[in-house]
């Protein structure tokens, strides 16, 4: 995508939202859906994407990461609670040389927190083991499991971790899921 990362106006973004849901609603695919690659392509566009990172061309956001409008949104009530609250603030690496970037750090209370869109982490509350995504070509499993992980590495790296569901701040109001959360501070 040549365009990728450059700013465009309300307008014409509006025009390529209308215009991408229009070929989802006509049957058209994602170009990489169903695509297969090989471990050697997967390595070679993994490096690039290192190299990428370190040279600062990532640019999706704050710190370089794409938000979604709830990430803010938590991230801007926990700052209330505490002014040294950081978004995308903490990167940890596994020992098999994965990366992830935490959503929201509150250092005062050494906490990590994941604001889990239901689709995008496909929230089990809402999809089942088996379920697969064909747009993204990834299962539930599969989101599960990466998730697990990121937070395990979290654990075993000293921090405490508490997730937040998209549908629970629906459900329940943004202050009413920030003041549960701060409560299980112990």
């Amino acid at each position: 995508a040549p365009n990728r990362g450059k700013c465009c106006s309300d307008e014409t973004r509006q025009r390529m939202s209308e215009s991408k849901k229009a070929y989802y609603a006509k049957g058209g695919v994602p170009y990489w859906s169903g695509k297969k690659r090989s471990s050697a392509e997967i390595e070679r566009m993994r490096e690039c994407a290192k190299k990428m990172w370190e040279e600062g061309k990532f640019d999706y956001g704050q710190n370089g990461i794409f938000s979604s409008k709830l990430e803010l949104s938590v991230y801007e009530e926990l700052k209330l609670f505490d002014n040294e609250t950081q978004h995308n603030g903490i990167r940890l690496t596994s020992a098999a040389g994965t990366s992830y970037v935490f959503d929201v750090y509150v250092p005062s209370l050494n906490l990590l927190v994941e604001v889990n869109g239901d689709y995008w982490h496909l929230n089990p509350r809402t999809y089942d083991a088996d379920h697969f995504d064909s747009s993204r070509n990834v299962s539930a499993t599969d989101v599960w499991k990466r998730d697990a992980d990121k937070t395990q590495l979290a654990i075993s790296s000293g921090y405490r971790v508490q997730t937040i569901w998209e549908s629970d701040i629906k459900v329940h109001g943004m202050s009413s899921v920030i003041k549960s959360l701060l409560e299980t501070r112990t």
